[in-house]
């Protein structure tokens, strides 16, 4: 009688397991035309006006905690201040998101780690001023007709780099400490 329950258990969590792995698995990359229609959609030629930058936007009067917005900011530029939870920071490989920082903030740290791309990761110092500068950074993503992320990285999606100089428009809000924006159009800065 132990037997059939235990079958079932063991039955049971493997059709959990199947679920789990498949659902984990990468997205297949998309389709040359999906992408050149999404590029067309999210790119602007003309920088849309009143541009602020994250924590510009934060300090304004009364505080913000949601709506439209036009925000200005940098590609990465700072150490990863969340080193388990987003490891490809600036961006996420398997979605259209990516992390907008304060131009000053990425300026900043610049000057501290000079010419060496690897410098920030490495640094203790960094490490722990990116975590006390979450408030200079936004998460962007660009989503699809159902408002989920589109499958696909940002990079390849609307041909960005690290340290790009992007003004974003779209909708935001707070969640917690962080600002989230879900991205309407992207204008990239030569």
């Amino acid at each position: 009688m132990l037997a059939r329950p235990l079958c079932l258990t063991v039955s049971l969590f493997s059709a959990l397991l199947v679920a789990a792995t498949i659902g984990c698995s990468k997205p297949e990359p998309l389709d040359p035309a999906v992408i050149s229609e999404y590029r067309t959609t999210f790119l602007v030629d003309e920088e849309p006006a009143g541009a602020e930058s994250p924590i510009d936007l934060r300090e304004q009067e009364g505080g913000f905690s949601e709506g439209e917005v036009v925000l200005i900011g940098q590609i990465g530029g700072v150490a990863n201040p969340w080193k388990q939870t987003e490891p490809e920071f600036p961006w996420k490989s398997d979605e259209a998101t990516f992390f907008l920082v304060d131009a000053g903030t990425a300026a900043a740290f610049s000057e501290h780690t000079g010419d060496d791309p690897n410098h920030a990761e490495e640094c203790a110092f960094c490490a722990a001023h990116a975590a006390d500068n979450v408030d200079s950074i936004a998460v962007v993503t660009f989503t699809d007709a159902t408002g989920k992320p589109i499958a696909a990285d940002a990079r390849e999606l609307l041909d960005l780099q690290n340290d790009a100089v992007v003004v974003v428009q779209g909708k935001a809000k707070m969640a917690g400490e962080l600002l989230i924006v879900q991205a309407d159009s992207l204008y990239v800065r030569e």
